[in-house]
């Protein structure tokens, strides 16, 4: 890397692996998942999902955490962009693509992570993908042999 420090979201997946031998947390490479076709009611901008997106989670009462896309923020490189807090005790990551959006290779990294903790970043590219996914029934500590 060069003597300017670079933003997160603008590293390579090299300077990024290289953060994380430096003292980064991933420790092994990531497989890139395989690629989809798009739904029918894809949107053509992302900015439009997040927008119906917030507008559902204000109407339904739910916590949310969410970045502007108007500017930069402060998140971290590869944030899904959305967490949210649902009913139950229920917890989602979201990531928004449009109808020909990719991954950067830090949300690749971020996934692949998350994935290894257990957890899933949710990659939606309509709104009725988001509301199909809030309505899937929670998996149980019995369901998955914790009890």
């Amino acid at each position: 890397m060069s003597d300017r420090i670079k933003p997160q979201e603008e590293w390579s997946v090299a300077e990024f692996r290289e953060w994380q031998r430096r003292g980064g947390r991933l420790s092994s490479p990531v497989t890139p998942p395989p690629v989809l076709a798009a739904p029918r009611s894809a949107v053509e901008e992302e900015e439009e999902l997040h927008n119906q997106i917030i507008a559902h989670c204000r109407r339904s009462d739910w916590l949310y955490f969410h970045g502007s896309m108007a500017h930069k923020t402060k998140r971290v490189a590869g944030e899904p962009d959305f967490q949210l807090l649902l009913p139950g005790g229920r917890f989602l990551l979201v990531e928004c693509k449009s109808k020909t959006g990719e991954l950067s290779p830090a949300q690749k990294l971020v996934k692949d992570h998350a994935a290894r903790l257990g957890h899933t970043v949710h990659e939606v590219r309509s709104f009725e993908e988001f509301l199909k996914l809030t309505q899937l029934r929670p998996v149980t500590g019995a369901e998955k042999g914790e009890g």
